[in-house]
């Protein structure tokens, strides 16, 4: 038995339970007092789970009404199975000429509504909102 259990991000020393070794010879016969077992903990570690979140970049022709757009995308990991991503975007352009479309806020929530943020390595990537004059 191995000492020590982690769910979320961290590190731990984990040592081995000694009463619970037992060494077993070819007919299945505990030999264990035959040896000195000498034994050395171990750890375990969790890192955050690394993400990528990208803004689409969005263009459209003059037209005389505001460009806005909340549209994103994870390109590089993936989140946990029953984990949700709420992104929130930043950005408007009503004239011709381009403007950057910034990741303002990520959280991500488990199935149970919990915040589990910390636990990725969130990357943003904004995005660009173009206006391109008339087509006329």
């Amino acid at each position: 038995d191995i000492i020590g259990e982690l769910k979320d991000i961290g590190f731990i020393i984990t040592p081995i339970n000694g009463s619970t070794i037992r060494i077993y010879d070819e007919n299945m016969m505990d030999v264990t007092n035959r040896y000195n077992v000498v034994l050395y903990p171990g750890s375990i570690e969790i890192r955050p789970r690394p993400i990528t979140v990208n803004v689409y970049p969005v263009q459209k022709y003059y037209d005389g009404f505001p460009l806005t757009s909340d549209m994103v995308y994870i390109s590089q990991g993936s989140l946990v199975e029953g984990h949700t991503i709420d992104v929130e975007v930043s950005g408007t352009i009503t004239n011709v000429g381009e403007t950057p479309n910034i990741i303002t806020s990520v959280s991500i929530t488990d199935r149970d509504g919990n915040d589990v943020t910390d636990q990725y390595k969130i990357t943003k990537v904004d995005g660009l909102l173009v206006i391109l004059e008339s087509e006329e």
